[in-house]
């Protein structure tokens, strides 16, 4: 990494570190905050009701044409 015209290497080095100062601990929160979503979002979920007692609407499942890999029920061609 070029050195500053008129900064030490040792100069260069402590500015590596302040960004690797705020960095790191930006990085902790970050992933301590990511961490308490997806469990807040997984014990949501767990209080939904389960898939099968929803009720299919017909509207839901409405085809005008079919896709280009089939009818549209299946995702890839060796399933089929």
């Amino acid at each position: 990494m070029p050195i500053a015209a008129g900064c030490t290497e040792r100069q260069g080095t402590q500015n590596a570190n302040k960004d690797f100062s705020v960095a790191i601990p930006s990085l902790v929160v970050a992933s301590i905050n990511a961490k308490l979503r997806w469990d807040a979002h997984w014990e949501h979920v767990a209080h939904d009701t389960p898939k099968e007692d929803k009720p299919e609407y017909a509207y839901q499942n409405i085809r005008t044409k079919n896709y280009f890999w089939g009818d549209g029920d299946k995702v890839w061609q060796f399933l089929s």
